[in-house]
């Protein structure tokens, strides 16, 4: 009788595991797709990627400063250079930690191959309690027999205290054979001061993301269709300061006439997708 009880409640824990993992979304273990005419970030990539570059990078700005394009590029970079990658999404509904564990866990079976069978690592649980959260998440990154490297994007979206208490022990305890890339719209609490002040962080904003002068004149001229001047793509570098979207909404609307009119007097004009945006 106790038997068939244990083996009972063995068979409703594996079909609540496999109910479990229906419930997680592919489609935010993917970076985005490299887009035509995107340039490569050289000067963020080589502070990134400096060898003496802290552990975890945080990329902290507004909408439409390129911050996932830049940790997409550097994906690229890591993997060129043997890293084993892996990439998560967040959204709101990552604060339920149930449904944070699960992506945490499928994050580490797309990037390393832990075993989908295992009970996902739960934030929240008791039986955690008495040691840190991310003992188990770090056990399995350390195990690889690649240096790692692991990108989280959208982690503003994250407000909830357990899970931003697991990844402010994750920062502070972030092995040498692991590197970890953030992009934020906000600052969240994960002891990113500290990290920063102890040399342990390095923290890129707005400032850092903009385009440089020469990174805008090759934005443009790998438009050729547009046929742009130096002196229109310097008027442009002024209005917009090297904001990415910016630039991009610029160069979607610089067929029209009216645009390339305008472009002697920016100061009083902005095109009207970028006023929307």
């Amino acid at each position: 009788m106790g038997e068939s009880l244990k083996n009972g409640v063995r068979a409703d824990h594996t079909a609540a595991q496999r109910a479990a993992w229906t419930q997680v979304c592919a489609y935010k273990l993917f970076a985005p797709p490299k887009y035509a005419g995107a340039i490569r970030r050289a000067s963020a990539l080589d502070r990134i990627l400096e060898s003496q570059a802290p552990r975890v990078t945080f990329l902290q700005a507004p909408a439409g400063h390129g911050k996932s394009t830049l940790l997409q590029q550097t994906k690229v970079a890591c993997e060129a250079l043997g890293f084993r990658t892996g990439w998560l999404t967040f959204d709101d509904a990552d604060n339920d930690m149930r449904r944070c564990s699960l992506h945490l866990h499928a994050l580490l079976t797309a990037t390393l191959g832990v075993d989908s069978d295992v009970d996902p690592i739960d934030i929240n649980s008791e039986a955690k309690s008495r040691q840190c959260r991310s003992d188990w998440f770090i056990a399995q990154i350390v195990a690889s027999d690649a240096p790692v490297a692991l990108f989280f994007d959208e982690f503003q979206t994250l407000t909830g205290k357990p899970i931003l208490a697991f990844f402010r022990e994750l920062l502070e305890r972030v092995p040498d054979t692991v590197r970890i890339f953030i992009g934020s719209r906000s600052t969240p609490d994960v002891g990113l001061v500290r990290l920063v002040v102890n040399n342990r962080a390095l923290l890129l904003r707005a400032d850092d993301l903009r385009f440089s002068p020469a990174e805008v004149s090759q934005f443009f001229s790998n438009a050729c269709d547009l046929s742009i001047s130096a002196d229109e793509v310097e008027a442009i570098y002024r209005q917009t300061e090297g904001w990415p979207a910016a630039l991009q909404l610029f160069r979607l609307t610089l067929s029209s006439p009216t645009v390339r009119q305008s472009l002697a007097d920016l100061g009083n004009f902005r095109p009207r997708e970028l006023a929307e945006y």
